[in-house]
C-alpha cells in the first residue's frame, strides 16, 4: 500500500512543531486538488507527524479510502491524501478517543518514542549514525487538537453520510 500525493508539507506549526497532518470535515468523500486553497481556509485539527508515527499501529486500524488510487485501505496516506468515511466514522472516532484518553494522563510536557532517524554525513556523502527520535510535545496543545478531531467525527456522524474527515499527510 504505498500512498503518494504532490501535496505540498504543510509546516506551519501553530504551537505544534515538526510537520503537521490536517483534518477536516469535506461534503462527500471525493478529494479535490483544485480545492485546496478552499481546504486550507477551513477549520482543521493538525496533529504532528511523529505523533502519527507513534502511534502508528493503531492508525491502522482505521477504515480509510485513498482519492488518489481510488481504492480502500487501512490506516492513513502519512505522505498523501486520506478520506475518513461516514460509514467507519463511529470505529474511527473509537481510535481518537483513545489517543485523547492516553494523553490525557500525560504530564504537562510529554516525550515521545518515535524510533530513530540519520542525519546525512555531509562529509561522507551517506546516511549517519541512527539517532533516537524523542519529540516534545505540549500535553494542551495535544489535547486540543485531538478534541477538535472528535468533533469532526461528531460532525460527521450527524450529517449521515453528507460529510467526510479529509486528512491531508505531509
Amino acid at each position: 500500500m504505498g500512498c503518494t500525493s504532490s501535496i505540498p508539507a504543510d509546516t506551519d506549526g501553530d504551537n505544534m512543531s515538526g510537520l503537521n497532518h490536517n483534518f477536516l470535515v469535506i461534503d462527500g468523500e471525493d478529494f479535490d486538488l483544485e480545492k485546496m486553497s478552499v481546504y486550507k481556509s477551513q477549520d482543521r485539527a493538525r496533529l504532528d507527524d511523529d505523533f502519527l508515527y507513534h502511534f502508528y499501529s493503531s492508525q491502522l486500524w482505521i477504515a480509510a479510502y485513498n482519492p488518489s488510487r481510488k481504492e480502500t485501505h487501512e490506516g492513513l496516506c502519512l505522505q498523501g491524501v486520506t478520506i475518513l468515511p461516514y460509514r467507519t466514522i463511529h470505529k474511527t472516532k473509537a481510535i481518537f478517543q483513545a489517543w485523547r484518553e492516553l494523553i490525557s494522563c500525560a504530564p504537562k510536557t510529554l516525550r515521545l518514542s518515535c524510533g530513530y532517524v540519520s542525519k546525512w554525513d555531509e562529509e561522507k556523502s551517506q546516511p549517519g549514525e541512527p539517532q533516537s527520535n524523542n519529540p516534545e510535545f505540549s500535553k494542551t496543545a495535544l489535547l486540543r487538537e485531538l478534541r477538535k478531531l472528535l468533533q469532526f467525527c461528531d460532525d460527521v456522524a450527524a450529517a449521515g453520510g453528507r460529510t467526510s474527515i479529509l486528512h491531508l499527510g505531509i
